[in-house]
């Protein structure tokens, strides 16, 4: 369990950067223009590589050692937005620096918080699988989307770049953290070492295949779809009518995107008493993040 918690604080304090960032790259574009377009590609730029490489940072986190990879993809961030708040100290970026940031960063997510929830089973026993998992989604919920927007939003009515260097140094604290994770031996059945494209497609639908197989899940994703398509639309230009008809600034801004994490933080909390209450089973194997 000790190496649990080392990841479990690695991935919250990554997710405080997400929180952060999730809050400042909308309001750095409303200092640039008031183009409900340009903010909403803002916005859509971190969330449109779910869809696009979700399954494929899956079947990634499958093939490489995942501590190696998490601590060096946070490594490659914080040296990214390490640079970028270095940009705003002077000067407020241009949109198409901002869009470009949040596709590569979301990208690069895809592969991370798929391999942070993968080496969960292999630090904890199978009995506190569903805890474990639910202190990590939780945690990550509530960074992300409570404390993160909530302090972006009141650090970026300080001065600009301050949240955007948090954000770099938490990157680089969680890459220090997986770094000391231990390294696991794999076995040559643990997965596949050849690397070609249509192993990798392979891979991906044998992960459909079995997504098929589960009712449950297959029933959960295909509700997450339309629910997280609605809410991109509604934070999609939020930052103008917080600032244009509320006038509530940075802040409220930032507020306003924490509220909108209740119900995720609820569910979280709630879904070990559901389990116990409806004699369900944790999956023996990690389940990858589809959307």
């Amino acid at each position: 369990m000790k190496y649990f918690r080392r990841l479990w604080i690695a991935a919250t304090v990554s997710a405080l950067g997400d929180g952060l960032r999730l809050t400042v790259l909308p309001l750095l574009a409303a200092e640039k223009t008031s183009s409900p377009l340009l903010i909403s590609l803002v916005t859509a730029s971190a969330l449109i590589p779910w869809p696009l490489f979700g399954l494929f940072g899956g079947a990634i986190s499958d093939r490489v050692d995942r501590r190696s990879a998490m601590w060096r993809l946070d490594a490659g961030r914080a040296i990214l937005v390490g640079g970028f708040a270095v940009f705003t100290l002077f000067r407020v970026p241009p949109i198409l620096m901002i869009v470009i940031l949040g596709f590569v960063l979301g990208s690069v997510a895809t592969i991370f918080d798929n391999a942070a929830t993968a080496l969960v089973p292999e630090m904890v026993d199978g009995e506190f699988l569903v805890r474990a998992n639910g202190r990590l989604i939780s945690s990550q919920t509530l960074s992300s989307q409570f404390i993160g927007p909530a302090l972006g939003g009141l650090l970026f009515a300080t001065a600009r770049s301050v949240p955007v260097a948090i954000d770099a140094l938490s990157f680089l604290a969680a890459a220090v953290l997986v770094a000391t994770l231990p390294v696991r031996r794999k076995s040559t059945s643990d997965h596949l070492e050849t690397t070609d494209a249509g192993s990798l497609r392979s891979e991906i639908m044998e992960g459909l295949r079995f997504l098929k197989r589960q009712p449950v899940l297959l029933s959960c994703t295909i509700l997450a779809v339309p629910l997280y398509a609605t809410s991109g639309v509604l934070t999609a230009v939020l930052v103008l009518y917080v600032k244009d008809l509320l006038h509530a600034g940075s802040i409220g801004y930032g507020l306003l995107f924490s509220a909108f994490a209740l119900g995720s933080l609820l569910g979280t909390a709630m879904a070990p008493r559901l389990l116990e209450l409806t004699h369900l089973k944790p999956p023996r194997r990690p389940i990858h993040c589809l959307i």
